[in-house]
Protein backbone atom coordinates (compact mmCIF):
# COMPACT_ATOMS: atom_id res chain seq x y z
CA UNK A 1 0.00 0.00 0.00
CA UNK A 2 2.02 2.42 -1.12
CA UNK A 3 1.31 5.96 -1.40
CA UNK A 4 -2.78 6.55 -0.90
CA UNK A 5 -4.36 7.23 1.83
CA UNK A 6 -6.25 4.58 4.17
CA UNK A 7 -9.51 5.43 5.88
CA UNK A 8 -11.13 4.08 8.85
CA UNK A 9 -11.34 0.08 8.85
CA UNK A 10 -8.05 0.03 6.94
CA UNK A 11 -9.24 0.56 3.81
CA UNK A 12 -7.32 2.17 0.74
CA UNK A 13 -9.25 5.56 -0.13
CA UNK A 14 -9.36 4.16 -3.57
CA UNK A 15 -11.34 1.07 -2.53
CA UNK A 16 -13.43 2.29 -0.05
CA UNK A 17 -14.61 4.31 -3.09
CA UNK A 18 -15.11 1.59 -5.66
CA UNK A 19 -17.27 -0.02 -2.56
CA UNK A 20 -19.79 3.16 -2.25
CA UNK A 21 -20.35 3.65 -6.19
CA UNK A 22 -21.07 -0.30 -6.16
CA UNK A 23 -24.07 0.49 -3.40
CA UNK A 24 -21.52 -1.42 -0.73
CA UNK A 25 -21.26 -0.04 2.58
CA UNK A 26 -18.33 0.18 4.63
CA UNK A 27 -18.29 -2.60 7.22
CA UNK A 28 -16.03 -4.27 9.57
CA UNK A 29 -16.53 -7.51 7.27
CA UNK A 30 -15.48 -5.37 4.08
CA UNK A 31 -12.94 -3.82 5.65
CA UNK A 32 -11.66 -6.79 6.58
CA UNK A 33 -11.56 -8.73 3.27
CA UNK A 34 -10.26 -6.07 1.17
CA UNK A 35 -7.52 -4.93 3.82
CA UNK A 36 -4.23 -4.57 1.47
CA UNK A 37 -6.27 -4.45 -1.50
CA UNK A 38 -5.72 -1.91 -4.22
CA UNK A 39 -8.93 -3.43 -5.72
CA UNK A 40 -11.60 -5.44 -4.16
CA UNK A 41 -11.95 -8.65 -6.39
CA UNK A 42 -14.93 -9.64 -5.87
CA UNK A 43 -14.66 -10.39 -2.39
CA UNK A 44 -16.57 -7.48 -0.46
CA UNK A 45 -20.42 -8.40 -0.11
CA UNK A 46 -23.31 -6.44 1.30
CA UNK A 47 -24.55 -8.87 3.93
CA UNK A 48 -28.05 -6.48 3.94
CA UNK A 49 -28.06 -7.65 0.31
CA UNK A 50 -28.48 -11.19 1.63
CA UNK A 51 -31.21 -10.45 4.29
CA UNK A 52 -33.40 -8.81 2.12
CA UNK A 53 -33.62 -11.55 -0.40
CA UNK A 54 -34.14 -13.54 2.74
CA UNK A 55 -37.21 -11.15 3.13
CA UNK A 56 -38.25 -11.05 -0.42
CA UNK A 57 -38.74 -14.74 -0.27
CA UNK A 58 -40.92 -14.43 2.69
CA UNK A 59 -43.07 -12.23 1.81
CA UNK A 60 -43.56 -13.75 -1.83
CA UNK A 61 -44.07 -17.03 -0.12
CA UNK A 62 -46.79 -15.19 2.74
CA UNK A 63 -48.12 -12.67 0.07
CA UNK A 64 -48.21 -10.21 2.40
CA UNK A 65 -45.72 -8.18 4.70
CA UNK A 66 -47.71 -8.63 7.91
CA UNK A 67 -47.55 -12.53 7.27
CA UNK A 68 -44.25 -12.33 6.13
CA UNK A 69 -43.33 -10.40 9.42
CA UNK A 70 -45.23 -12.97 11.09
CA UNK A 71 -43.23 -15.55 9.44
CA UNK A 72 -39.69 -14.07 10.15
CA UNK A 73 -40.45 -12.74 13.95
CA UNK A 74 -40.42 -8.77 12.61
CA UNK A 75 -42.69 -6.10 12.60
CA UNK A 76 -44.15 -5.40 9.67
CA UNK A 77 -42.54 -2.12 8.91
CA UNK A 78 -39.40 -4.14 9.26
CA UNK A 79 -40.46 -6.15 6.32
CA UNK A 80 -41.20 -3.13 4.37
CA UNK A 81 -37.83 -1.18 5.51
CA UNK A 82 -35.74 -3.96 4.38
CA UNK A 83 -38.04 -4.79 0.74
CA UNK A 84 -37.68 -0.78 0.41
CA UNK A 85 -33.50 -1.22 0.73
CA UNK A 86 -33.55 -4.07 -1.70
CA UNK A 87 -35.32 -2.15 -4.20
CA UNK A 88 -33.31 1.00 -3.54
CA UNK A 89 -30.24 -1.95 -4.37
CA UNK A 90 -31.11 -3.25 -7.07
CA UNK A 91 -32.63 -0.67 -8.56
CA UNK A 92 -36.11 -1.65 -9.69
CA UNK A 93 -39.29 -2.05 -7.77
CA UNK A 94 -39.87 -5.32 -6.97
CA UNK A 95 -43.38 -5.31 -5.78
CA UNK A 96 -46.75 -3.79 -6.97
CA UNK A 97 -48.36 -3.15 -3.34
CA UNK A 98 -52.21 -2.85 -2.45
CA UNK A 99 -53.77 -2.75 1.00
CA UNK A 100 -54.84 -6.96 0.81
CA UNK A 101 -51.75 -7.82 -0.60
CA UNK A 102 -48.44 -7.88 -3.02
CA UNK A 103 -47.17 -9.40 -5.69
CA UNK A 104 -44.13 -9.20 -7.68
CA UNK A 105 -43.26 -7.29 -10.88
CA UNK A 106 -42.00 -8.55 -13.44
CA UNK A 107 -38.42 -7.23 -12.99
CA UNK A 108 -39.22 -8.67 -9.41
CA UNK A 109 -40.31 -12.07 -10.94
CA UNK A 110 -36.98 -12.88 -12.93
CA UNK A 111 -34.66 -11.44 -9.86
CA UNK A 112 -37.44 -14.08 -7.44
CA UNK A 113 -36.39 -16.86 -10.00
CA UNK A 114 -32.44 -15.95 -10.32
CA UNK A 115 -31.92 -15.75 -6.27
CA UNK A 116 -34.12 -18.55 -5.14
CA UNK A 117 -31.99 -21.17 -6.76
CA UNK A 118 -28.91 -19.35 -4.46
CA UNK A 119 -30.67 -19.50 -1.01
CA UNK A 120 -31.61 -22.80 -1.83
CA UNK A 121 -27.83 -23.42 -2.43
CA UNK A 122 -26.62 -21.72 0.57
CA UNK A 123 -29.19 -23.74 2.79
CA UNK A 124 -28.05 -27.13 1.16
CA UNK A 125 -24.29 -25.97 2.11
CA UNK A 126 -24.72 -25.15 5.31
CA UNK A 127 -26.88 -28.51 5.79
CA UNK A 128 -23.72 -30.41 4.33
CA UNK A 129 -21.82 -28.41 6.43
CA UNK A 130 -23.41 -29.67 9.97
CA UNK A 131 -23.62 -32.86 8.53
CA UNK A 132 -19.70 -33.14 8.23
CA UNK A 133 -19.42 -31.75 11.79
CA UNK A 134 -21.29 -34.13 12.95
CA UNK A 135 -20.16 -37.59 11.80
CA UNK A 136 -18.18 -39.27 14.36
CA UNK A 137 -14.52 -40.75 12.85
CA UNK A 138 -11.61 -42.20 14.12
CA UNK A 139 -10.63 -45.68 16.10
CA UNK A 140 -12.43 -46.34 19.01
CA UNK A 141 -10.96 -48.66 21.86
CA UNK A 142 -12.92 -50.67 24.22
CA UNK A 143 -11.30 -52.47 27.37
CA UNK A 144 -13.35 -55.33 28.94
CA UNK A 145 -12.42 -56.87 32.50
CA UNK A 146 -12.75 -60.87 32.28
Amino acid sequence: MSNFRVLAGGLPEETHEGLKSRGIGLTRNNALLALGCRAVIGIAFDTRLLTGVGVLAAVTEAGNFARAAEILGLMPSGVSRAVARLEARVGVRLFDRNPREVSLTEEGRRFHERVMPLLTGLDEAAAEAADAAAVVGGRLRVSVDP
